[in-house]
């Protein structure tokens, strides 16, 4: 087994970068390799900060899902950060089921209203592209994307009749 002083001063490393934020397995483990440690070390921390409930990739999948959606992010970003993150494709899936897709397309249309009330003249198909781009960039599906923009130009041909 790996040295005592050697374990003590990666579980005070692994602490510290814990005390920024939450993380997952694989950041913590990661950045336990970049500061030298051997694989053994890693896994008696990652076992030990698991134990305590410092590092739980199910927790922090959910608590990155819900606040992906508080902060505008569709589900396709949401789960390739997730991925890169290295959580587990089982649990993200798991987690995905707390996502509505309904939920998903509201949002979509919410940050849809929101640029077009900031916009003047109305929406034509460039803005529509436009807008299309920015929905992609936040992480939105393809199909929400279509469809919520369908729903405006045909809402914005319907005011300009009346």
């Amino acid at each position: 087994m790996a040295d005592e002083s050697i374990l003590k001063k990666a579980r005070g490393r692994a602490l510290r970068y814990l005390g920024y934020r939450p993380r997952t397995g694989k950041e913590l483990a990661d950045y336990l390799r970049k500061g030298g440690y051997e694989e053994q070390v890693i896994a008696a921390i990652m076992k030990e900060m698991m134990e305590y409930g410092y590092i739980d990739d199910r927790r922090f999948a959910d608590d990155y899902i819900r606040s992906s959606k508080l902060r505008g992010i569709g589900l396709r970003r949401a789960v390739n950060e997730l991925k890169r993150k290295g959580i587990a494709r089982s649990i993200t899936e798991e987690c995905l089921k707390l996502y509505d897709a309904q939920e998903e397309e509201a949002q979509a249309k919410a940050l849809v209203e929101k640029k077009i009330r900031n916009r003047r003249g109305g929406l034509d198909r460039k803005a529509a592209a436009n807008l299309g781009a920015y929905l992609y960039r936040r992480g939105f599906r393809s199909d929400v994307i279509r469809h919520v923009l369908r729903e405006c130009l045909e809402q914005e041909t319907l005011d300009e009749l009346s």
